[in-house]
């Protein structure tokens, strides 16, 4: 049971593309090897066609289970690729036009194997080399050969060589591309979900970073081992305070920016992703929304800026809390009522300045700006005696 267990674990298909070259090759090789022997030649050249055909053929087939059953050693990788060029050189001896059936196996290694591009340069450069050197000094031969060949059948089954090649290349492309948008569909979501993890780590950090402060004041009278196990913590929390920029620098360098929406759309959205915290705020939105954008990079501008709006409300005990939404085709503007923004660090980010020691979430909304080309300024407002802050996102 044991055994019938490991074999079907030898027989499963561990990668696809690996597999369909392996089969797609053997299937591409066989007839013309067959089409070759009935060939007029002498009896000399028919022993001398079975035999070493027959081993380079084998040779080469043996190297395509080997990739079908155990695509990640690179060895059968490297088998497949002297077996493919001997194939070549071999078969410019019986007829022309391998020529063709090279550029095809190159075709094919270039999207399929895993070695190094270092590899695939100096061995298919080589191999070129070497194969192009065969044919001119098999030449002569071979153009009295292309005189009497049967032409149609030869190049009848070079079409159904590189159909078959270039199917399984073209499907394999067309399932990465599918992949890869599946793959930036689910790093938008990741963008959004690490705005949601950055502020909640800085929020969680802000309590522990007031309890050792207030401890340090009182730091004459602890002990040496607490006063060292306090300044542990305190490198702790400004480790996890980098590894929130970092987190953010790797999601922001994904290209989270091929879809457009409009505005008004992108805006539903990062309201109700925040509806159970908005719940006490009056939004109040007005403007042409249908302006279409790259969303991912503003929703994490907007949700930035919500955020601070959000913790700036509570920790200044705002009685009426109000955040409005303008947009128009060349701008959305966010105002809120939570008491503004030290005059300091608005000019360090209006002009652009360091803002990695000024503020976690103002880091967030500048480098999102810089990463998408917008333009971003922040300013003091007063409204009704209540003073505010003023975003501006320039398209």
């Amino acid at each position: 049971m044991q055994q019938l267990i490991s074999m079907k674990s030898r027989l499963k298909i561990k990668d696809k593309p690996l597999f369909w070259m392996g089969m797609t090759t053997i299937l591409a090789i066989i007839p013309p090897s067959i089409q070759e022997y009935f060939f007029e030649a002498s009896p000399f050249e028919k022993l001398l066609y079975l035999t070493t055909r027959t081993a380079s053929v084998a040779f080469i087939m043996i190297t395509c289970f080997g990739l079908m059953l155990q695509p990640r050693k690179l060895r059968w990788q490297y088998a497949y690729n002297f077996a493919a060029l001997i194939y070549c050189i071999q078969g410019e001896y019986f007829r022309p036009n391998y020529f063709f059936a090279w550029a095809l196996f190159i075709m094919a290694e270039a999207q399929f194997f895993h070695y190094s591009r270092k590899f695939f340069l100096i061995f298919n450069g080589i191999g070129s080399s070497a194969l192009a050197a065969w044919i001119i000094i098999q030449l002569p031969k071979n153009q009295l050969r292309l005189q009497d060949a049967n032409l149609a059948a030869d190049y009848t089954m070079m079409i159904l060589s590189s159909y078959l090649v270039s199917y399984v290349v073209m499907s394999q492309i067309n399932k990465a591309r599918v992949e890869k948008d599946k793959a930036q569909s689910k790093f938008i979501l990741v963008g959004k979900q690490a705005v949601n993890i950055i502020h909640d780590l800085k929020s969680l950090s802000s309590a522990p970073q007031i309890y050792l402060s207030m401890l340090a004041e009182q730091a004459t009278s602890l002990n040496p081992e607490t006063e060292k196990i306090l300044k542990s913590l305190e490198s702790d929390l400004k480790n996890m305070t980098e590894k929130t920029k970092e987190l953010y620098k790797m999601v922001q360098n994904q290209d989270l920016s091929y879809r457009t929406e409009a505005l008004d759309v992108m805006m539903d959205r990062a309201v109700s992703f925040l509806s159970t915290r908005l719940k006490n705020v009056t939004v109040l939105r007005e403007g042409d929304g249908s302006r279409v954008l790259p969303s991912a990079p503003i929703e994490l501008i907007v949700l930035n800026l919500i955020y601070n709006s959000l913790d700036s409300w509570a920790q200044n005990l705002t009685p009426e809390a109000r955040l409005n939404i303008t947009y128009s085709h060349k701008h959305l503007v966010l105002e809120d009522n939570a008491g503004g923004a030290p005059e300091e660090l608005l000019k360090i980010f209006n002009s652009g300045g360091n803002l990695n020691q000024k503020g976690l979430g103002l880091y967030l909304i500048q480098d999102s700006a810089k990463s998408a080309g917008l333009e971003i300024e922040l300013k003091n407002t007063v409204h009704q005696g209540q003073k505010g802050l003023r975003a501006e996102i320039r398209f």
